[in-house]
């Protein structure tokens, strides 16, 4: 009886001994987990503005406007400020190959859907000067590129209407259309607008808009004997231009890196109607261009 009580007595301690040893290894596991996971204090994360990103090639670009970050893709009333200042706008549908050669082969992270153009022109005497400018969304900014005509008749001949229309077909067509050359630091445009129609607005207006193309040459150095066109060559600015009077406009020369005279034209004169452009590449198309707005004419009045 003895015997079995003491047998008793000893299983009790081992299973109390075993309970322990258990409960120990146990609270020491959970110790070494606990510092396995344990964090140091966080640290706030530093946002590097887009222009400090080592990774970021320095833009030479300098119209860049600091406008606010785009809350909506391509919201049209992000651009009414840009309006005022640039002139009337219109959507420009660019393919992106030819956007990135535009912004001189940057392929940093624009949108290829949220472009504009916005053109401001006057006229005096049958010359029209003015400017052309193109907006971009690139990182969540608006940065703009602005072309200029000429400031004089001399320098503005080849910008005109071709035709004078003022009386619309039934579909509201007018027989006009209009071309302009403009250049700025590092490339010239020509704007080919070839259709211009009156249609009628909410309000029984009249509203003149018209689309067409945009086309573009990069002034780039010489590359090669066989590339007339440049294409193969680098970037180059106007500013490193040698030899002549620096604001010489690129539509007098006709040759060299800076030259943006359409190939093809004889020495003196240029014609920009209804032809394709050689050494040209088209940026995109436009339409719905507010052409009394962009000439500044009133409601009611044509801009020739």
């Amino acid at each position: 009886m003895n015997s079995d009580r003491l047998k008793l007595m000893l299983r009790k301690v081992q299973i109390t001994f075993l309970m322990l040893l258990s409960f120990t290894i146990i609270v020491m596991g959970g110790y070494n987990c606990a510092q396995k996971i344990s964090y140091p204090p966080s640290v706030p994360i530093a946002v590097v503005p887009d222009n400090q990103l080592a990774s970021e090639p320095a833009d030479p670009y300098a119209g860049r406007l600091p406008e606010k970050p785009l809350d909506n893709r391509c919201n049209r009333s992000q651009y009414s400020d840009l309006e005022k200042r640039y002139g009337a706008s219109a959507f420009v549908r660019v393919d992106a190959g030819d956007f990135i050669d535009f912004r001189l082969g940057l392929d940093t992270n624009f949108d290829v859907n949220c472009k504009r153009m916005y053109l401001d022109m006057t006229e005096k005497s049958r010359s029209y000067k003015g400017e052309l400018t193109i907006s971009y969304e690139e990182n969540n900014q608006i940065k703009v590129e602005t072309f200029k005509t000429g400031y004089n008749k001399e320098e503005n001949k080849y910008n005109e209407w071709d035709g004078r229309d003022k009386t619309a077909s039934s579909s509201g067509k007018l027989d006009s259309k209009f071309y302009a050359i403009f250049e700025n630091s590092f490339a010239a445009i020509i704007l080919q607008m070839d259709k211009v129609k009156l249609i009628d607005d909410r309000d029984g207006e009249q509203r003149m808009v018209g689309s067409g193309k945009i086309w573009y040459k990069m002034f780039r150095a010489f590359a090669n004997d066989y590339d007339v066109c440049y294409r193969s060559g680098t970037y180059i600015s106007k500013s490193k231009r040698s030899g002549r009077r620096p604001n010489t406009r690129c539509w007098f020369l006709n040759a060299g890196p800076h030259s943006c005279k359409p190939e093809g034209v004889n020495s003196g004169v240029i014609d920009l109607k209804d032809r394709d452009y050689e050494c040209y590449d088209k940026l995109g198309t436009f339409g719905n261009l507010n052409v009394r707005e962009a000439f500044n004419v009133g409601d009611d009045e044509f801009p020739y």
